[in-house]
């Protein structure tokens, strides 16, 4: 165990590193990779003045600053902003027209300081339970929060309808509603209901940036981070199939201009640790802290999301709401299915299973559904008790012979494969009327 005060930054700055697949190295290797890296848009990229933030824009966002905040490791606070924003837009804003118009960030704004935040569960002494915060530049911040403001219409058109958080007026309240208004209408029909309440392992750290935008990547840093993904060999082969297909920012059209600074954002982005010289320039994750990381991990979350709504459908699972206009869909909108409601990476997937006898199957079913697009990208579920878990509402026919044969044991589990494969979980059952 790590006890000096060089051993600890080691010990996080390694394990820090291996989550989100970072190479370790001096940060004069970093800057000199910066310096020869490509721009991502090149010179037939037409450049849009509005994707360049203005002088009054710039002047109004340094005004509504908020204080108190930490800086980062140039030690430029918010409070300075707030303090003076004529005087500090006057200052920068030549720099983020700069950035926005060639691309480029420069390399102090690609990093900061990570800080490791306890969890406020398990052995103090294990990395596992901490997470990393990364205290990024704040005048960065500030060209990122713009550039997410000029990415909403793309958004809007990117997410699909059941995802909430990232876009306004989808907040928790819409997410929990929607799964509420499944099992209420379930028990008002007398059909039994399954909830699969899903948490994934490091969420925002894992996130595969090459899926969502069109990050050169040598062979090496490509074939590091797919091997650093705790996914069976299977689906890193077909992770590898959907790496090598047009990013979704392609996909759905994206300004190029706009998805030049997207990628911008992500690529050579590093970390370090107090009391350690050396830097870890990351190469998979969404950087948390950064405005823009739950975007990018909605942005990857999306694809999955369809692949297990099409797999639900295909399985016959789906819960279908009662053709009421306005209700539960849009006038007119004649594809009205729920499989899911999300808020960024916190997910509940909702099931009719066909009948109580082969509940126990079909559940098991169910989940393997869930597993496997998820695999496919690198997304791994946190199967361990309180993360992940199913909620079931059992009704009509055999409900009772269901209800004694899942939940004979004090704490009931569900165990199934992965989509045949060798791998085999539990996950944590519970029916709805014990809550």
């Amino acid at each position: 165990m790590a006890t000096e005060r060089a051993e600890i930054a080691e010990v996080v700055l390694n394990h820090f590193a291996g989550v989100e697949a970072a190479k370790v190295m001096p940060w004069t290797e970093l800057a000199d990779d910066h310096r020869r890296r490509r721009p991502t848009a090149g010179a037939d990229v037409d450049r849009g003045i509005g994707n360049v933030c203005d002088l009054a824009a710039l002047r109004l966002a340094f005004a509504k600053a908020r204080s108190g905040k930490a800086p980062g490791v140039d030690g430029i606070a918010d409070d300075f902003m707030r303090a003076a924003p004529d005087e500090l837009a006057r200052v920068y804003h030549p720099l983020l027209a700069k950035m926005a118009l060639q691309c480029k960030e420069p390399v102090t704004y690609k990093g900061g300081l990570a800080v490791d935040l306890y969890k406020g569960s398990g052995r103090v002494a294990d990395m596992g339970r901490y997470r990393s915060i990364l205290l990024n530049a704040t005048v960065c911040k500030h060209h990122h929060r713009f550039l997410r403001s000029r990415l909403l219409f793309f958004l809007q058109a990117a997410f699909l309808r059941s995802q909430c958080g990232g876009l306004p007026h989808r907040g928790t309240d819409m997410a929990a509603h929607m799964v509420r208004a499944f099992l209420e209408h379930s028990r008002h029909v007398g059909r039994t209901a399954a909830v699969a309440y899903v948490d994934l392992w490091s969420g925002f750290y894992t996130v595969v940036r090459q899926l969502v935008m069109p990050i050169a990547t040598t062979a090496d840093d490509m074939a590091e981070v797919v091997d650093s993904l705790q996914v069976p060999r299977c689906c890193k082969d077909a992770l590898r199939a959907m790496i090598a297909e047009p990013a979704v920012v392609e996909k759905h059209g994206l300004d190029p201009h706009l998805a030049a600074m997207l990628t911008e954002a992500h690529c050579g982005t590093w970390f370090c640790v107090e009391g350690r010289e050396e830097v870890a320039r990351s190469r998979k994750g969404t950087r948390p802290g950064c405005s823009l990381a739950d975007l990018v991990f909605n942005l990857a979350f999306a694809p999955a999301l369809t692949d297990i709504q099409r797999g639900l459908q295909d399985a016959d699972l789906v819960w279908k709401p009662p053709d009421v206009d306005r209700v539960f869909r849009k006038a007119g909108d004649a594809d009205a299915a729920l499989t899911d409601s999300t808020f960024a990476d916190d997910a509940a997937f909702c099931a009719i299973p066909h009948g109580n006898i082969t509940v126990a199957d079909e559940l098991a079913r169910f989940c393997g559904i869930i597993a496997d697009p998820l695999m496919q990208r690198g997304m791994r579920i946190n199967w361990d008790k309180g993360k992940s878990g199913l909620m079931l509402a059992l009704a009509g026919r055999h409900s009772r012979t269901a209800r004694r044969v899942l939940f004979q044991d004090a704490d009931p589990v569900l165990r199934f494969g992965d989509g045949g494969r060798s791998e085999e979980h539990t996950s944590e059952l519970q029916s709805h009327s014990d809550l």
